[in-house]
């Protein structure tokens, strides 16, 4: 498990515990119903996670629908969000992958998606690193893997491949 994964957790844990209103407590599992994965919210989009617990967590329902979950002024806040803005997974174990890539997931016809080729052709330091992704790779529904290697003059300035 990894840390920030107990965070997120800790956070439900925190949030469940918290007074709905004076004398009565939530149960948020009970408000949320089937929950098939707890991810926490993205701290590297956020700047220099601390240790702290996170504001918020994604949560994907069974029905396969996310949710950010937070708690503001005693209440419990559920929005909605679409997979395909959550960069759930850092890139480590994928072929190629930047440093700094997040693994786009979408239940379409791309399952996975995340920048390659790390270069330092256009360093110009955006995102705080010199570093650009020189490619792109997907995996498809069945597993198929395919690949897209941009010409020398081009980078995508991301760590996220936006589906």
């Amino acid at each position: 498990m990894t840390l920030h994964r107990l965070f997120a957790l800790i956070f439900l844990a925190a949030l469940s515990a918290l007074p709905a209103s004076a004398g009565e407590r939530r149960q948020i599992g009970a408000e949320l119903g089937c929950i098939r994965t707890i991810a926490p919210g993205d701290p590297l989009l956020k700047g220099i996670h601390a240790g702290g617990l996170p504001g918020h967590v994604l949560v994907e329902k069974c029905s396969k629908l996310w949710l950010s979950v937070s708690f503001r002024k005693g209440k419990m806040r559920l929005i909605p969000v679409q997979a395909r803005f959550i960069p759930r997974f850092r890139a480590r174990n994928k072929p190629f992958a930047t440093p700094d890539a997040r693994v786009t997931i979408s239940d379409k016809n791309i399952r996975e998606a995340w920048l390659t080729h790390p270069t330092r052709r256009y360093d110009h330091k955006i995102l705080g690193d010199e570093i650009e992704g020189g490619g792109l790779a997907a995996t498809l529904p069945r597993g198929r893997h395919i690949e897209l290697q941009l010409e020398p003059g081009f980078v995508f300035e991301d760590r996220m491949a936006r589906l």
